[in-house]
């Protein structure tokens, strides 16, 4: 458990530091604990993700073809044993949005490395075959091209197993969730490019629970404590996200939440960040500011109607949470 007060400052003053010629590369957000396959997608979920995340993609087209059955077989090895996604979409699935992207059309499989928004890697099956034959190559290739994500999806059994029993840290998310959307990005991805740890991080989409079992949710929230139902000291109301907890012997020892706050004629009237709840989080210590309840907000940082201006104003009040909360306990 490292509390390293400057830490972020430094590191993001890094890439000014060691020039241009940083070899410094870009890390995929996610990879998975329970795909044991490629994980299809449409273009308009290709399309919102360029944005929102670094990712692997696979294309394809006739699927009768034994290239692409030996590229499948490849990307399920990867997934199984190295724990790396990929999505993959059909030829008939990209659009003119997607040809200007810089995704193209082809009968034969094709592999790309997305980051920052933009195409970074491309490999044609008909340029070379052998990263769509073999795995050790493909791998190298994704391993010289970007760093390995931080970031694994677990399913729900998982939580217990990985998070609950060996001390981990959950990220509790919805994958269609604004502020999460806004959180993973332009919070958590510029900090993870430059930290370098052996730590994990699970993350728990919410969204299957939201929209397939919405009777359920409000329980899968008490039960996890994400509201305060079942747990006073770290619960938030009903449960928001995005929240980060760290469990620790088997119990919950500390929690995050980002965003989900309140504001009455430019004051911030309620926020995970309480006088109430500071009582009991343990990776505030060294902050300046603990608590955001009170706190007055300039008329800059406030829209027409009153409420946050813009998300990037937002973040600046939870992002010193943010790294206090990962110093603790993740790098």
């Amino acid at each position: 458990m490292k509390k390293i007060g400057l830490l972020f400052t430094l590191l993001m003053a890094a890439p000014s530091m060691i020039g241009c010629d940083s070899k410094t590369l870009d890390r995929i957000t996610y990879g998975t604990l329970y795909h044991e396959t490629s994980v299809e997608i449409d273009n308009d979920t290709l399309y919102s993700k360029k944005d929102n995340e670094n990712f692997l993609l696979a294309t394809y087209g006739d699927t009768s073809c034994g290239c692409w059955g030996y590229f499948a077989s490849v990307l399920d090895v990867l997934s199984k044993y190295q724990h790396i996604l990929t999505y993959k979409i059909s030829d008939t699935e990209i659009d003119e949005r997607l040809n200007a992207f810089g995704i193209k059309n082809s009968v034969n499989p094709a592999f790309y490395i997305i980051a920052n928004g933009k195409v970074i890697r491309r490999v044609f099956y008909t340029d070379n075959s052998s990263y769509f034959t073999d795995e050790n190559k493909l791998l190298e290739l994704i391993k010289n091209t970007v760093e390995l994500p931080y970031m694994y999806f677990i399913n729900e059994e998982q939580i217990k197993s990985e998070v609950i029993d060996n001390d981990g840290i959950i990220y509790y998310t919805r994958l269609s969730c604004p502020d999460c959307n806004y959180c993973t990005p332009n919070v958590l991805m510029p900090r993870f490019k430059y930290w370098q740890t052996n730590s994990k991080i699970y993350v728990f989409d919410m969204d299957p629970i939201r929209s397939e079992e919405p009777d359920r949710y409000q329980q899968f929230k008490d039960d996890h404590f994400l509201s305060d139902k079942y747990n006073k000291e770290f619960g938030y109301k009903t449960g928001f996200v995005p929240t980060f907890q760290y469990y620790k012997d088997g119990e919950l020892y500390d929690m995050a939440v980002y965003f989900n706050d309140e504001i009455t004629d430019g004051v911030i009237t309620d926020s995970y960040y309480s006088e109430e709840r500071n009582k009991h989080i343990h990776y505030t210590a060294n902050l300046i500011r603990k608590v955001l309840v009170g706190t007055r907000l300039s008329e800059y940082e406030l829209n027409a109607s009153g409420n946050w201006k813009d998300q990037a104003s937002h973040s600046l009040y939870y992002e010193p949470f943010v790294d206090a909360f990962f110093d603790f306990y993740f790098i």
